[in-house]
């Protein structure tokens, strides 16, 4: 299989699993299997290694600049006003 292939599939695939929650970890698995797969060498592991890191660091950077973005938006909502409200009367960090 194409290299540039892997790595586009790994880059998109760390995109996606940054962006969702509790699946930050699954992209290296599969690039991991997929390195194995093709018996790559050291310099193809590095690239990997970085184009992954490139991938996830991109989703996060979204991620933010999303919630940034609809904070405004989302304080008018009623779930975040009662979560506002029960978080003023009783902080976590007090027990």
């Amino acid at each position: 299989m194409n290299i540039i292939a892997i790595l586009v599939m790994d880059f998109f695939i760390s995109f996606i699993g940054n962006a969702l929650p509790f699946f930050g970890e699954a992209y290296t698995v599969y690039a991991s299997l997929t390195l194995l797969g093709v018996k790559s060498s050291t310099p193809y592991v590095v690239l990997a290694i970085i184009v992954t890191a490139i991938g996830a660091s991109i989703s996060k950077n979204v991620s933010y600049a999303l919630g940034y973005v609809l904070r405004r938006p989302l304080k008018k909502t009623s779930a975040v006003k009662l979560i506002m409200l029960l978080s003023d009367k009783a902080p976590l960090w007090r027990w």
